[in-house]
């Protein structure tokens, strides 16, 4: 009988641990108000300024309102928890234990999935623009050459570094503005990409090197034409 006593006194133990940690967050992401903050730091954690935080959240909350429970998470916290996610391109279970969340990893997972679903569904049909007519590509094509002098090109957009392990050799090559290792040294030059000189010696390879720099400044910016 003493095993099961044991058993019965350490499930207790378990199913109480978890009833606490339930009620510790739901206590965190009752209190804490990530719109308190001042804007500057509201934009570190989101990308995104208060009004337009706002501005997300009344479009989306018919769509994403609780209807099964109202102890559910409220629509202000799983656009934050999106955002938040976006921003970051982090683990599921880090932005849930963050300071203004207090989730766990299967809420974070439903809050992203449920607002991305909305975002697709209502806003990118307005905003998205794949230019699928001749004269819009050709026009963007047009002032990418003009500003630019950057041939063929449709549009620029921003991306995230990964992570990798330093070469054992001439690390220094591969080191972007940012500290962050990249492999832009071993791309080569063809017909679908255009890779700057790493020493333009001889004059006409400048302005083919300051050119793609220029053009990197609007692919930063993340704006997809």
């Amino acid at each position: 009988m003493l095993p099961i006593i044991r058993i019965i006194q350490r499930n207790h133990r378990r199913r109480e641990r978890n009833r606490l940690l339930i009620a510790a967050r739901r206590n965190i992401r009752d209190e804490n108000d990530p719109f308190s903050l001042p804007n500057i730091w509201f934009i570190e954690l989101f990308r995104v300024d208060k009004e337009l935080a706002r501005h997300l959240i009344d479009l989306l909350r018919p769509h994403i309102a609780i209807t099964v429970s109202r102890r559910g998470i409220r629509e202000e916290k799983k656009v934050l928890v999106a955002l938040r996610f976006y921003a970051t391109g982090s683990y599921q279970r880090c932005v849930g234990e963050e300071y203004n969340c207090g989730l766990s990893q299967s809420s974070v997972h439903i809050c992203i999935h449920q607002v991305t679903k909305a975002i697709v569904t209502l806003l990118a049909p307005h905003h998205i623009n794949f230019l699928n007519s001749v004269a819009q590509r050709n026009e963007i094509k047009t002032e990418f050459m003009n500003k630019y002098e950057f041939p063929g090109a449709l549009g620029a957009i921003d991306g995230t570094h990964i992570a990798i392990l330093k070469p054992s050799e001439d690390e220094h090559n591969f080191i972007n503005s940012k500290g962050w290792l990249i492999g832009n040294s071993g791309y080569p030059q063809s017909s679908i990409l255009m890779t700057p000189y790493r020493d333009p010696a001889k004059v006409p390879q400048k302005p083919d090197t300051i050119m793609p720099i220029s053009d990197h400044e609007t692919q930063h910016k993340g704006v997809l034409v």
